[in-house]
């Protein structure tokens, strides 16, 4: 995802790469309730789903953004 970011003042815009990551928490249903934390950019749904079929519960949050100046 590309923002484009326009100071006061500036003729030409600067662009940004908004970089997004994220947080999967993946609560194993075991009897010490378990938690394995991913931080990533790229969600593995395959990984989700094989999580969700054996009785886990997900929960996906982004992250602090992150913008970096691409020009």
């Amino acid at each position: 995802m590309r923002i484009a970011y326009k100071p006061n003042g500036i003729t030409s815009p600067k662009i940004f790469s908004k970089i997004i990551s994220f947080q999967v928490f993946f609560l194993k249903n075991d009897k010490d309730q378990s938690v394995k934390v991913v931080e990533t950019n790229r969600i593995d749904f395959d990984e989700v789903e094989k999580h969700l079929k054996i009785g886990e519960s997900i929960y996906i949050l982004p992250k602090k953004q992150d913008f970096e100046r691409t020009d």
